[in-house]
């Protein structure tokens, strides 16, 4: 099997992604419902972009981690029998209910350990660093289950190598936990109620719900990703009871992909450098998050903001949104083009893939900036622009089916330049009031 076949399940996925974002907005407006905000969703968006760029390096730890075990310390290999079989379930002689066991056994004992990986990073401080950045939305909607860390693989590949001690192979991994994902997807919606019988097994938009609130009751409860069940074995399960506040206590206060990834570590850092002797620095990376030393300061106050109202929403004239959403689609597309090359790419090339993701993730800080007002957008984006101009020339200059593309990039960053020119004396305008950055 060629990992490239088990892949494209999320891949795949991705058009009925937004074609159910799509269906979610319509009922959301003929239901009269304000489920989506433009700068929060374009966030969304963003941090799902960033977390598969930084995936092309991320997932290999895991999928090598996995062939290692299998070949040198699964219970198989340390036996001498028959590895367990990456059979399909239909064949030419019909249904394979052999091939059915072992699938669903890997299924549920991965769905097991997501439960345990996914709660340890809700409880250790360093781990909250690699997955706070899918809590720090203030709604709830389609597009928040894309709001992805970049760095959560990093913490929770190791609950899943257990599973491959029992024999099950990088394929299954990937199959199953890609299955895993799209299940979730579906339960990150304001909109499906209560589901009865259901949600005594499985998860729902009703419990997820509670995962991703805010009050002091919800916090750390319903971690399942397919089965809720493991939450009521294990204790940490709570019905919804009313509609929870979303998002974190300490609130992001920016819809910057890269800020949203390093906000937490950052934290982690000062408290880690505050705090005496190697007990408390230990316990700074590895205890409860949100621990601090008793005597150090500035701990943030709790979050009190009541439900809807005074969410992080700064408001941008409609032109410079225009101009973001534009250049972000922009950025989408360079980025599939990034991440297409990466399978193949090598020597030069691959430095070239490296420099745009940079560049891609860049893009995406910028369009944030405007979202959020930032003081330096307007040097930033020009900086970015005039990269997009040189850079589009050199490609053009290769030869090759190079040049259409350069003069493409160069021609839109040049047209950009002069926009932004042109809306220079608004764009101040909007960055210069009180309380920017």
């Amino acid at each position: 099997m060629e990992p490239s076949k088990a892949v494209s399940i999320i891949d795949a996925a991705v058009p009925l992604f937004f074609v159910l974002i799509a269906l979610e907005i319509a009922v959301a407006c003929i239901t009269r419902r304000r489920v989506y905000r433009l700068n929060d969703s374009i966030a969304d968006l963003a941090l799902g972009a960033v977390s598969q760029l930084a995936g092309l390096w991320t997932k290999i730890p895991i999928l090598v981690g996995f062939a290692v075990i299998g070949e040198y310390f699964s219970l198989q290999s340390l036996l001498g029998v028959a590895s367990i079989p990456e059979r399909a379930l239909v064949t030419e002689s019909g249904f394979d209910w052999v091939a059915a066991v072992w699938w669903s056994a890997a299924f549920v004992l991965l769905d097991h350990q997501y439960y345990w990986g996914h709660r340890f990073t809700h409880q250790v401080n360093l781990a909250w660093a690699g997955h706070v950045a899918h809590h720090s939305s203030e709604e709830y909607n389609l597009a928040v289950a894309l709001r992805q860390s970049a760095t959560q693989s990093l913490f929770t590949m190791w609950f899943y190598f257990p599973v491959a001690i029992l024999g099950f192979t990088w394929f299954h991994y990937v199959v199953c936990m890609g299955i895993n994902l799209l299940y979730q997807f579906w339960v990150h919606t304001r909109l499906v109620g209560r589901l009865g019988p259901f949600e005594w097994v499985m998860n729902t938009p009703s419990h997820h719900r509670v995962h991703h609130g805010r009050d002091p009751k919800y916090i750390d409860k319903n971690h399942a990703g397919v089965f809720i069940v493991w939450d009521r074995l294990y204790k940490t399960f709570q019905v919804e009871e009313e509609e929870p506040n979303y998002g974190i206590t300490s609130p992001l206060l920016s819809h910057n992909p890269v800020w949203s990834n390093l906000q937490h570590y950052a934290v982690v850092w000062r408290t880690f450098c505050r705090a005496r002797g190697a007990r408390d620095k230990l316990r700074a990376l590895f205890g409860k998050t949100g621990w601090k030393p008793d005597y150090t300061s500035g701990a943030p106050a709790p979050l009190t903001r009541g439900k809807g109202r005074d969410k992080y929403d700064p408001q941008v004239p409609r032109s410079i949104q225009i101009y973001a959403v534009a250049h972000f689609g922009a950025a989408v597309l360079f980025m599939l083009a990034v991440t297409t090359r990466a399978a193949s790419a090598h020597g030069l090339e691959y430095w070239l893939v490296v420099a745009g993701a940079l560049f891609t993730v860049f893009s995406f800080s910028n369009v944030a900036g405007m979202f959020d007002r930032r003081s330096w957008i307007a040097t930033a984006e020009t900086i970015r622009l005039a990269f997009m101009v040189v850079s589009g020339i050199a490609l053009a200059a290769t030869g090759g089916m190079a040049p259409l593309w350069g003069w493409l990039i160069a021609g839109l960053g040049a047209a950009s330049l002069g926009i932004l020119a042109s809306q220079r004396e608004q764009l101040d305008k909007v960055l210069l009031q009180p309380g920017n950055r």
